[in-house]
């Protein structure tokens, strides 16, 4: 039998599904899902780079293009590599908050 692979789509899926049906989470969950999620957030890390240097090499072919840096960065954000680029950020800014909610709640839960 093959072990399903844990990423962190698969932990903050399985909270979702815990919060969309009301299932209490335990202390016990919660230090689990930060934990698995600050050692698999190294991914995500990774996959921020490859946006980030594909929007780098992007920023530099729409530059080339204009005379105004306004007008170039305004094209920029119209971009895909751009848009990718904010997503990926955004998750991470996720996680990392639910990582620090999840310390907390443990906390409370705790005591």
């Amino acid at each position: 039998m093959e072990i399903e692979k844990r990423t962190t789509d698969s932990v903050l899926t399985k909270l979702r599904v815990m919060v969309e049906t009301r299932k209490p989470i335990t202390s016990e969950e919660w230090i689990d899902a930060a934990l698995f999620l600050n050692i698999l957030k190294s991914d995500e890390d990774d996959e921020f780079l490859k946006h980030d240097t594909l929007l780098a090499k992007k920023r530099l072919e729409i530059r080339a293009r204009h005379k105004s840096a306004v007008d170039a960065e305004n094209e920029l954000k119209t971009t895909e590599e751009y848009q990718n680029y904010q997503r990926q950020k955004a998750r991470i800014d996720n996680i990392k908050e639910f990582i620090r909610i999840a310390k907390k709640q443990s906390d409370v839960r705790h005591y």
